[in-house]
């Protein structure tokens, strides 16, 4: 539960990186039905790291917010 809690306000901060993380999850999926091994590594390293670019900016915006 902590988890959905956690991305339900990184997608409300960040609405259209939700949108892009659920193409993401789709594409991923359907490359896996197709076995495109590598196709899917990098996709994943993609998504993995625009999610953490989205958390860098979460955090950075939370010690902005902290700070006032």
């Amino acid at each position: 539960m902590e988890k959905l809690s956690y991305k339900r306000k990184v997608v409300e901060l960040f609405p259209q990186r939700g949108k892009e993380a659920s193409k993401d999850h789709y594409e991923i999926f359907n490359l896996l039905l197709k076995r495109k091994e590598s196709e899917v590594v990098e996709y994943l390293q993609n998504h993995i790291r625009r999610a953490k670019e989205t958390l860098r900016k979460t955090l950075e915006n939370r010690e902005e917010y902290m700070k006032s």
